[in-house]
This record gives C-alpha cells, sequence and structure tokens, in this order.
C-alpha cells in the first residue's frame, strides 16, 4: 500500500503528484517496464515509502497505547463470551467510558483536596512567641 501510495498515486509531499513506474514481475502475460526514473529518484522513492510505513507504524502504536486499558477489557469479555455482537462490544466500551470518567473526577477531586490542604497550611497566622 505504502508503495502504491507513493509510486501510482503520487500521494508523497517530497515527489509530488507524479505516478513513478515501476518494473512488474510480468504476471499473467504483462510486459516488465523499464525503470523510467534515475536512480537517485529510486531512493527518494524508497526513502519515501519508509517514511510512510514509519508514520503509519507510530500512528498505530500510538492508538494502541492511548487504548490499552480498552483493548485489555475487550480481551477479557472475548475470553469469556468467545464472540461478541456489536451491542456487547458497545457495552464493554460504554462501561470502559464510564470507568475512565470517574477516575477523572476522582483525581480531580484529589487535586482540589490537596490544594485545599496546601493553601490551608501555608496561610495560617504565625505562631505567637509566649516566653
Amino acid at each position: 500500500i505504502a508503495s502504491r501510495l507513493v509510486c501510482e498515486w503520487g500521494m508523497s509531499p517530497a515527489l509530488g503528484p507524479i505516478a513513478f513506474r515501476q518494473g512488474g514481475g510480468g504476471f499473467l502475460g504483462e510486459v516488465s517496464q523499464m525503470q523510467a526514473h534515475s536512480e537517485m529518484t529510486a531512493q527518494r522513492i524508497d526513502t519515501e515509502i519508509k517514511q510512510v510505513i514509519d508514520t503509519c507504524l507510530d500512528t498505530a502504536t500510538a492508538i494502541l497505547t492511548r487504548h490499552n486499558r480498552f483493548l485489555h477489557k475487550f480481551a477479557e469479555a472475548l475470553l469469556i463470551n468467545e464472540t461478541m455482537d456489536a451491542g456487547e462490544v458497545d457495552i464493554v466500551y460504554q462501561g470502559y467510558l464510564k470507568e475512565r470518567k470517574l477516575e477523572r473526577l476522582l483525581t480531580d477531586q484529589r487535586g482540589h483536596e490537596e490544594h485545599t490542604v496546601i493553601t490551608s497550611t501555608t496561610t495560617q497566622e504565625p505562631m505567637e512567641d509566649v516566653s
């Protein structure tokens, strides 16, 4: 897919909207095409293809990391039920969202309580000298 994005569909910002012919393997009577670009361009194409793949890998890793807890909950539900329809997946997801919301509320509440304690201890009157 990355190769087709860059070579056939011209979806590389660095190379522009140009279709580059690539030599084929001669599948079902196709005639192998000669390479119509220089070695330097071929290297740029390879670099662009690698960049597309690396970007997609980074995006996929970020998505999986961000939703890791949900994926584990989903896997647990699948271990119990083995198959799930869309409604059951939605139930697991909604439960996960409620759990996250509760955690955020508790975190905000703890942060507010800590701020209140810190503020009240720093604004106390200094103790009088009784000697």
